[in-house]
């Protein structure tokens, strides 16, 4: 599933394993969108990291982090542990392409509540 990432740029294959490796279980987890945590699937573009993880028996939450901004995404469960659903890092088919069309939007540590359960 691209969920969105498409073109001549294909995410990062190991990028849902890299932020299971990372964050999986924890409370809080921080990752920077960056080719030296990723590779660089994208030469040459800005990319950015997707992430769709959900606190256990919580609804489930997305965000994302633009390459260069210095912004880390931030997954905080408080209490309660990190369940990684899916992640990718790359270039995005939208205006959010972290830079090719202004700044980066949302913010590179937002997070966006979406209306579903898992």
């Amino acid at each position: 599933n691209s969920f969105g990432l498409q073109g001549s740029c294909n995410p990062a294959p190991s990028s849902t394993q890299k932020v299971i490796d990372l964050c999986q279980g924890k409370k809080k987890c921080e990752v920077q969108a960056s080719n030296s945590v990723f590779g660089d699937p994208c030469v040459g573009i800005r990319k950015y990291l997707f992430v769709l993880w959900k606190c256990v028996k919580k609804p489930v939450f997305a965000g994302t982090a633009c390459e260069h901004s210095g912004k880390a995404l931030t997954m905080d469960c408080g209490s309660r542990s990190i369940d990684v659903i899916f992640a990718a890092y790359g270039l995005h088919s939208n205006v959010n392409s972290c830079g090719l069309k202004g700044n980066c939007k949302p913010a590179a540590s937002s997070l966006q509540k979406l209306k579903m359960e898992v």
